[in-house]
């Protein structure tokens, strides 16, 4: 008889065993698949996530009294224009820097931004001015006008600010900032609401001095008319105090084009009869590779034109929020796939060990007729193999269902809160916008596929084990004489 023959008849014979082997080979297999497809998952969602929110750097100046007094020098009278009893004398981006950066392969495009304070002939969302009352250091006129002051932020491209590439805010209506735009605005569903405003109609932006310090002077005659282009929507859940100015509500806050910015800032400075400087102090670039990023912000800093005490920092806004949950999954999932190998392995060789030294008055009368010995491990090594094998097919036959169940599962577990914030807003001092933080992801979608690949790599693991544990059980039994296996039976 052949070794086939005798591999068949024994697992025919020993049906409960062979069953037995089988969902046991069908339960560790589907571990390990699943474990696997979660991983494949989630590391397939994370570098999604990369391409489309982990594709940018900053590049910005050291701006903000408190965090960086060192770049401030303190003036007063004649060299103090501004009345705000400071000069920044830190480090700037120049535009020679930002040429060598855009030089750079794989550096696509970048995105310009600032933010300042302006006077609008809009009603505001009442805040702190709102409840104050003229008193020796403001008058009432001076309260009427920070009663219509708030912050306004001027961009190239409105998709791209930090804001919007957040799902912080979104446009509702019409469109958002583009690079061409001149003298437009986007407000918010607050603003258009309590104005009665929509796109299309228009509205006056006005920028405005401190003269002598103590006097606040509206450069109104110089106003400039900005038509709405787009309407968004705050998705951001704001904690206030009585402390809250009208400026620091996302839905006070204005977009516009940076050519009204420019044209705002030159108004002030001819006003003040200073050299005009151009306030914007961050950009944010775009790269084609996400994975060498860290090598192009290291060629940033390589530039003749770079200059130390510049920010220069990944664009991690709404990224690292939105891959934790998948760097979560693809942790537990690789624990899966090394446990289930591991367990796999331990499992069927204790479990085969335990057979095969149950079969040993089998193997001495084997031996005895004058069979060899690689003829029967041979044939338990074949017994094992179609065992898994055909645990292997009963996987992939159910594997659409398993892991369709268990990535609908993982998707419910790992699904944010409803009274979880996606959102952090505070109001960072010294700064006319809010640092908007993404605390929490959006509901995690897996979605996979089971591929050739899978199917070969898995089965390959599964043989290998089980070819394994045959060997090493077999190994205790073969070393035995058949005459003393016989006197063991």
């Amino acid at each position: 008889m052949t070794v086939g023959k005798r591999a068949l008849l024994y697992l025919t014979r020993k049906k409960g065993r062979s069953i037995l082997l089988i969902l046991l080979v069908f339960v560790m297999s589907s571990f390990i698949l699943i474990g696997n497809s979660l991983k494949s998952s989630a590391d397939k969602e994370i570098k999604e996530i990369q391409n489309s929110l982990g594709n940018s750097f900053i590049l910005k100046e050291p701006i903000g009294l408190v965090d960086y007094p060192d770049n401030y020098e303190y003036v007063s009278g004649d060299d103090d224009p501004l009345g705000i009893g400071v000069n920044y004398i830190g480090p700037k981006v120049t535009p020679d820097l930002i040429e060598d950066i855009l030089e750079i392969n794989d550096v696509t495009d970048y995105f310009a931004t600032f933010n300042d304070l302006a006077i609008v002939d809009l009603e505001l969302k009442p805040g702190l001015w709102d409840m104050n009352t003229p008193d020796e250091e403001t008058t009432e006129e001076e309260i009427n006008i920070l009663q219509h002051e708030t912050s306004v932020i001027y961009c190239s491209i409105g998709n791209l600010h930090r804001y919007f590439r957040t799902g912080a805010t979104e446009i509702v209506k019409g469109r958002n900032i583009q690079k061409e735009d001149h003298y437009t605005a986007i407000i918010s569903e607050y603003l258009a609401e309590k104005n009665h405003l929509s796109v299309g109609d228009t509205f006056l932006i006005s920028t405005y001095a401190w003269t002598d310090k103590i006097s606040l002077t509206v450069l109104s005659d110089d106003a400039i008319t900005v038509k709405i282009v787009g309407i968004f929507r705050a998705n951001v859940e704001q904690e206030t105090a009585i402390t809250t100015a009208e400026d620091q509500y996302l839905d006070n806050f204005i977009f516009t084009d940076i050519m009204t910015g420019t044209e705002l800032t030159k108004i002030r400075d001819e006003y003040l009869d200073v050299e005009y400087d151009e306030w914007i102090s961050e950009y944010t670039f775009f790269v084609d590779n996400p994975e060498n990023i860290d090598e192009i912000m290291q060629q940033v800093k390589e530039s003749e034109y770079w200059v130390d005490g510049l920010l220069l920092t990944r664009d991690k806004s709404s990224y690292e929020a939105s891959i934790k949950p998948l760097k979560q999954i693809f942790i537990l999932a690789t624990i899966l796939v090394v446990v289930g190998i591991a367990g796999c392995a331990i499992i069927l060789f204790l479990v085969l060990t335990m057979w095969i030294k149950g079969r040993k008055r089998e193997v001495a009368i084997l031996l005895s007729i004058g069979i060899n010995k690689k003829k029967v491990i041979v044939q338990m090594v074949l017994e094992c193999v179609t065992v898994s094998v055909v645990g292997l097919v009963l996987t992939f036959v159910l594997s659409t269902a398993t892991i369709n169940g268990c990535c609908k599962a993982t998707e419910y577990i790992t699904a944010p809160k409803s009274e979880d914030p996606m959102y952090k807003a505070s109001v960072h001092w010294g700064f006319t916008e809010l640092d908007i933080e993404k605390v929490s992801s959006e509901a995690v979608q897996l979605d996979y596929d089971l591929s050739g690949r899978d199917v070969v790599w898995i089965t390959l693991v599964i043989l290998a084990i089980s070819t394994g544990s045959v060997l090493l059980a077999s190994n205790q039994v073969m070393r035995i004489k058949p005459k003393e296996l016989l006197q063991m039976t």
